[in-house]
């Protein structure tokens, strides 16, 4: 029997980030740098009304306690974000067509 996935409200699930690269250091325009290190593990979730993507990092306590430290970022933001890179204004942004892969 396969069943559908169905994303239940306050809830969400992680997976081991099979891709994650080496960490990096970058400059900011100010001179400051950084380092940018991709997550342990990677998924989503459902909070509200509202999709989240979900980033998790395995981090160890000034106690040496070892933790999960959670990012959440809206999955609408960053789609929007995307869209002056893909050459979309506000008002066609709404009947892009997601699912072309040419992006027009």
């Amino acid at each position: 029997m396969n069943k559908t996935y169905e994303v239940r409200p306050n809830t969400g699930s992680v997976f081991k980030n099979e891709n994650k690269g080496e960490p990096r250091t970058v400059k900011s325009s100010t001179g400051d740098t950084y380092t940018i290190e991709d997550a342990d593990y990677k998924g989503s979730g459902l909070i509200g009304d509202t999709e989240y993507w979900i980033d998790a990092r395995l981090k160890t306590a000034k106690s040496g306690k070892k933790y999960l430290a959670l990012k959440f970022n809206p999955k609408q933001v960053q789609a929007k974000k995307a869209a002056p890179a893909a050459g979309l204004t506000e008002e066609n942004w709404a009947n892009a067509d997601l699912n072309d892969p040419l992006g027009f």
